[in-house]
């Protein structure tokens, strides 16, 4: 995982190991999309989808465990690929509160061996929520994009 900071985004960059079929990851990324995106609120002209959801950071997995969860729209872009290498272009934003919380944009690869999300996203706040973001808030943001994996991970 690695963070940049750059004037008004910051780089995400999360890989979880993952031995995911070709069959299996086409199905996650279309119409089994469901199973680790819950539900599919709208299909737009261009082939993507969007899917309302829970993002959820994990603060602790020892007991008690300490987890907060953000509805938020996640969309999905077409499946586009290589050989065993799937691509698809992935973002999210709060469903509510979207001024609190940060707009990301980037794409999601699957190899047969991870999962790897690689993008950027807006920290909230303006100038003092990207200091918040440099001293601690990306670590939120890269847990947050890693449950996203480890769930998608959990359905394969």
């Amino acid at each position: 995982m690695e963070k940049e900071t750059e004037d008004s985004f910051s780089r995400l960059n999360v890989i979880v190991p993952a031995r995911i079929s070709s069959e299996r990851t086409r199905e996650l990324l279309g119409a089994d999309a469901e199973a680790w995106l819950d539900e599919c609120i709208a299909e737009k002209d261009d082939g993507s989808r969007e899917f309302g959801t829970s993002l959820s950071l994990r603060v602790s997995d020892r007991v008690p465990r300490v987890r907060f969860d953000k509805a938020a729209i996640v969309e999905l872009g077409n499946i586009k690929h290589r050989g065993d290498i799937y691509r698809v272009s992935i973002s999210w934003r709060s469903s509510g509160l979207a001024p609190l919380f940060p707009v990301f944009a980037g794409t999601l690869t699957i190899d047969g061996q991870s999962l790897h999300l690689r993008g950027c996203y807006a920290p909230p706040g303006g100038s003092v929520g990207r200091l918040a973001d440099r001293a601690i808030l990306y670590l939120a943001a890269q847990k947050t994009a890693a449950t996203l994996l480890e769930k998608l991970r959990d359905k394969s």
